[in-house]
């Protein structure tokens, strides 16, 4: 007898459930699969273009997390609105800029690039925002964010010259 190849043995499934939740515990499968989903949306993003309107696709890619967040949510907001209500306005601005124009503005690249150069791209946001914060906030750049940076850029130029840096003396 094979244990735990039956149909309908009750320990294969619990040792499923158990591996299942390990991975969803584990930061680093879920780091991997927060690329997978913003990756997926450049595919997806550039599948479409030219047949929905940048805005509309934007618009759905909010609506449908917001849909499905809306219950878990629902309490924390509740309990935190006394803080957050003074700060409507800007929430509002950065919900509008950060979230829904930066989304429209990605799906209208979309219509004129590869999802492969938006993806590159937006590798180079946390670059930006380290940026932005030592120009506007004076914050220090730490060691370890310079070695990050690197890394990021080094990544970006192998997927740019596909593996060979003699496609780089190439680019025009």
């Amino acid at each position: 007898m094979n244990a735990g190849n039956e149909e309908g043995d009750q320990p294969g499934r619990y040792a499923y459930m158990r591996v299942a939740g390990l991975m969803l515990a584990n930061p680093y499968v879920l780091l991997a699969f927060a690329s997978l989903c913003w990756s997926g949306n450049h595919i997806i993003g550039r599948a479409i273009a030219g047949h929905v309107p940048p805005l509309g696709i934007s618009t759905v890619r909010w609506a449908i997390p917001a849909l499905v967040l809306w219950p878990i949510a629902r309490s924390h907001l509740r309990r935190d609105w006394p803080d957050i209500k003074p700060h409507w306005r800007l929430m509002l601005w950065l919900g509008l800029t950060g979230g829904a124009l930066f989304s429209a503005l990605q799906y209208v690249g979309l219509q004129y690039t590869t999802a492969l150069n938006v993806s590159v791209l937006n590798s180079l946001t946390p670059v930006f925002i380290i940026l932005a914060g030592t120009l506007m906030f004076r914050d220090r750049i730490a060691i370890i964010q310079v070695l990050g940076i690197a890394t990021s850029l080094i990544g970006v130029l192998i997927i740019v010259a596909r593996g060979s840096f003699a496609t780089l003396a190439q680019i025009a």
